[in-house]
């Protein structure tokens, strides 16, 4: 059930951002460090990524993200918040424990995660919640 469907792969020398779909679900994967300095190439993909049309049912793989910070953490809650308001969800997927920290310590707000890319497609398209 692994989704390997890759439709476009951008990238600068820190952050690397694959896109992918599995049915109605974006996958979006992160490879490298998620900061201020990669910021503007993950919103410019994730405002693509949520203009597709349709409620957006997106997972962000984030099992080879190696740094994250506030940048990266605000831009994650900004994609959240925009896929709810557009009648879709959001899960992040296989986050790292060597970033989960980061969640806690930078923010208040709550992800839906899943331990899997598997079990997020499953959170999205059956219509249940991940964990929060």
């Amino acid at each position: 059930m692994e989704p390997r469907d890759e439709v476009e792969t951008v990238s600068s020398p820190l952050l690397a951002v694959s896109t992918g779909l599995h049915g109605p679900c974006v996958i979006l994967r992160l490879a490298g460090e998620v900061t201020g300095g990669t910021a503007l190439l993950l919103h410019e993909h994730l405002a693509q990524v949520l203009a597709l049309g349709g409620p957006p049912l997106l997972v962000v793989d984030m099992a080879q993200v190696t740094v994250l910070d506030g940048h990266g953490l605000a831009l994650l809650s900004a994609a959240d918040l925009r896929a709810v308001n557009d009648h879709g969800r959001m899960v992040l997927a296989e986050v790292p424990n060597a970033v989960s920290g980061e969640f806690r310590a930078l923010t208040t707000h709550r992800f839906r995660c899943a331990p899997s890319t598997a079990e997020a497609i499953v959170a999205l398209t059956s219509g249940s919640s991940a964990s929060r």
